[in-house]
Formats: C-alpha cells, structure tokens, sequence
C-alpha cells in the first residue's frame, strides 16, 4: 500500500498536542488493524463533539443545558470549587476528592494576554454563590502568576461574605527533594503547616 494515502489523517492526528509523526502514523496504522464499526464508532464520536456545550450554570462540559453535577441532590452545595480547566473536574470526580460543586473559569487574569478582571466571568460566579448558598470557595487554578492573580481577585470580591481558601502547593507524596525545583520548594516552605 501506497503510504500517501494514509499522510492526510495522518497530518491530522499531528495537530493534536503530544502527537508527533510517528504516533500519528502508529495510530493510523492501528486504526487500519481496527474493525469498521470500532472506526465507526471513532468518527461518530468525534462528530458528537459538535453537541458538547458549556453548562449554563458552572461551565462544564454537557450534552444537556444543566450538568449533571448541577442538577444533582447529593452535592454539598456550600462548597464551590473554582478552577480555570474543565479537565480538572474530571481529576476530582474520577478520584472522589470533592463532595461539593464547581465553577470554570476558564480564563485568568493576564494582562500580556489582554485578559483583565473584566474578562472573567465573575457575574456568573456571584450568582453561582447566591444561588447555592455557598459558604465556602476552594480555589483550584494554576500555580503561577496568572493563577496567583486572580485566586486574589477573587478572595477581594468574596472577602467577608464567603470563606475562601486555595489548594496547598508544594512537595509531592514521595518527591525526593534534590529533583525539586527552588519554587516549588519555596511554594512548600510557604505553605508550612504546624505538627499537633
């Protein structure tokens, strides 16, 4: 077989991030190997993609205009956690770390990117808290100094009215302090906590 052939799909699958020409081509080759409905299955799934929407509430992923974790009566609606990636609610829920609700960002302040205070969705955050009498915000954003910035935007708006708090950064569960970076360690010095 003529390898041509296969170059379209596979200048395609390098689109994706972390795929280079060789896992392309692997997975083009395993897709061949692959049954017609299996490959089937694959493209009905990509173009499902196109139903995806934000929740109109928390801004998660859904096929339906409320999610299932917003529309949901065993959630403690009095913890929000607030993150700018989608993707990080799937890390929460797949381990059962929060019992709460959550918030999407999905953007932070950044001015070298034009993306000031005004450009975050914090309207639609504020009604979030209101509606569901939340007493207690749990940030989740990126470790830098976008993330940094606006986990202090946001506790300026709620201060006084909602208990807010962000993740501890800092050594990893079984991290070797030599392979650590000086930030890191200074984020885990920070964050210090006493031994009772």
């Amino acid at each position: 077989m003529n390898n041509n052939v296969l170059e379209p799909l596979i200048k395609e699958l390098k689109k994706l991030p972390g795929v280079g020409a060789k896992s392309a081509e692997r997975m083009v080759y395993e897709l061949l190997r692959s049954t017609s409905e299996d490959r089937e299955s694959l493209a009905d799934n990509i173009i499902g993609l196109d139903k995806i929407k934000n929740c109109q509430k928390c801004n998660n992923l859904t096929l339906v205009e409320i999610c299932d974790i917003c529309s949901s009566d065993t959630r403690d609606r009095n913890q929000l956690l607030i993150t700018d990636d989608v993707r990080n609610i799937n890390i929460f829920e797949a381990n059962k770390l929060f019992p709460g609700i959550y918030f999407v960002l999905n953007n932070l302040i950044s001015p070298m990117h034009g993306i000031d205070p005004d450009d975050l969705n914090i309207d639609q955050l504020s009604l979030m808290v209101e509606d569901n009498g939340v007493n207690e915000i749990v940030l989740a954003l990126k470790p830098n100094i976008e993330g940094e910035a606006t986990a202090l935007y946001i506790a300026k708006i709620f201060a006084g009215k909602v208990k807010v708090s962000k993740m501890a950064r800092g050594i990893p569960l079984g991290a070797e302090m030599e392979y650590l970076d000086s930030l890191t360690l200074s984020q885990a010095l920070m964050d210090r906590k006493e031994i009772n």
